[in-house]
């Protein structure tokens, strides 16, 4: 089914109307105003700042991020205080994406990002605000943050 200039596969439109769609949602979607967030590999270099590590060429940020960890760096405090400057809000992609959804209770949206503007959309776009799940890996190292899912 196409939508404005979007060819849209049935089998999403099925699972958006059976209330069964999942969206992955990566650092793209804080990036755009007014939330303004970094990409993922940005804030990975704004929290080595100051040390003398830096992303090297086929690393992942996730393994460059666990090393500067392994080296003793605040990498969780760093997160927050990157990602809390400025005071950044829900981009409409986020309430758009919600939306999606007819209900709080069909919301499923995966996340791996810290910030936590899906939460705060929710509360804009639900009188009830979805159920928040924590991988448990994450939990036990970022209790505040990590892989979100609703």
């Amino acid at each position: 089914m196409k939508i404005a200039e979007i060819d849209f596969p049935s089998p999403l439109l099925s699972d958006l109307r059976d209330g069964e769609l999942v969206i992955f949602a990566g650092a793209g979607v804080s990036m755009g105003e007014p939330a303004c967030l970094p990409s993922f590999k940005e804030l990975a270099e704004k929290i080595a700042q100051g040390t003398d590590k830096r992303l090297q060429d086929g690393e992942s940020e996730d393994h460059f991020l666990g090393r500067l960890h392994n080296d003793g760096v605040k990498v969780h405090e760093l997160a927050v205080r990157v990602l809390s400057r400025n005071s950044p809000k829900p981009t409409a992609l986020h309430k758009n994406l919600l939306r999606l959804h007819q209900k709080s209770e069909q919301v499923r949206v995966v996340t791996t990002n810290f910030d936590l503007l899906f939460e705060e959309a929710a509360q804009d776009v639900f009188t009830a605000v979805p159920k928040v799940s924590q991988a448990p890996g994450f939990r036990e190292s970022f209790p505040e943050s990590g892989d979100r899912a609703f």
